[in-house]
């Protein structure tokens, strides 16, 4: 028989039709000719069975996506946020709905015994942030403005209690606290010069590159040593750039990579885009803020 296919097609075909039979090799080779056509047919249907998946995937998908996009602008980037803090969604929030964000969704779920459809209702979204509280709480993001440009930035206050005045802004945390963050401006330098300047930086103290991204506006990496990690986000600023870079211990369990992406993405928000954002408040902060019901 002439497979119409290619080669390398036919073998994966006659692989799949001897597994999917439960038959040996042997045994396929002395079959009839009616009954490899039987095999080539059960072979259609499995292929029609997988473009069935697919239709189906696709289907699932827009459902989710048709329920994500009935929430609130805000509740979606909180989503997104949320997320983060958990280690499912390592990028800033966007508005829209893809299917990264959707199998983010569904491994948050399925890795806490919810059904990983990628759908959250509202019950679903107070799960979420009452798993996310924790860190949140342990972290104590509070924003703070750069004293020459008054932009803003939120630092975990927690894990970096102390402040500094520098010649290009301000410097939080330092000795045993674990994070140590720099918040500068440089009113000469483009972003350009300050993706080589951060290059070179990481070279000459023996960090190794993880991630680098550059556009005409920010740029941004991540790197680590042997002992240590860093993330550094720069925006255009005027004739200038401002931005951040924070340190953390590799092997902290505050999860200091969780914090660097929170960071970025509030900081682009508001610098980049315009657009003043807040993280999620803490579930038992919420809780605390409700007013005592009155007295009849």
């Amino acid at each position: 028989m002439m497979c119409p296919a290619t080669f390398t097609k036919c073998v994966a075909l006659a692989f799949l039709f001897v597994g999917g039979l439960g038959i040996s090799a042997s045994q396929a080779t002395a079959r009839s000719p009616s009954e490899l056509g039987l095999a080539l047919d059960l072979g259609g249907q499995t292929l029609r069975l997988s473009e069935n998946t697919k239709a189906a995937d696709q289907s699932d998908l827009e459902t989710a996506r048709r329920a994500f996009m009935k929430w609130p602008i805000e509740r979606r980037r909180d989503i997104q946020v949320l997320l983060t803090v958990l280690g499912y969604w390592p990028a800033v929030a966007g508005d829209g709905f893809g299917r990264k964000l959707w199998q983010a969704i569904k491994d948050y779920q399925g890795a806490n015994g919810i059904t990983p459809d990628g759908i959250l209702t509202d019950g679903g979204y107070e799960r979420l942030l009452e798993l996310a509280s924790p860190n949140l709480r342990l972290w104590k993001l509070e924003r703070v403005l750069h004293p020459a440009t008054g932009t803003p930035l939120w630092i975990p206050r927690n894990l970096a209690h102390s402040t500094q005045v520098t010649e290009t802004g301000m410097r939080y945390g330092g000795g045993d606290e674990g994070v140590l963050v720099f918040f500068d401006y440089h009113p000469n330098l483009t972003i350009d010069d300050g993706f080589r300047a951060s290059q070179l930086a990481d070279a000459k103290t023996g960090f190794t590159t993880d991630y680098k991204v550059i556009k005409d506006r920010f740029f941004a990496l991540s790197s680590h040593n042997n002992n240590s990690s860093q993330y550094t986000r720069y925006e255009n600023i005027g004739s200038g750039i401002v931005g951040f870079i924070i340190f953390w211990p590799s092997t902290s369990e505050f999860h200091g990579e969780r914090i660097a992406i929170v960071m970025s993405d509030l900081f682009r928000s508001e610098v980049e885009m315009g657009i003043r954002r807040s993280p999620p408040m803490p579930k038992n902060d919420l809780v605390a803020k409700k007013p005592s019901p009155t007295a009849p």
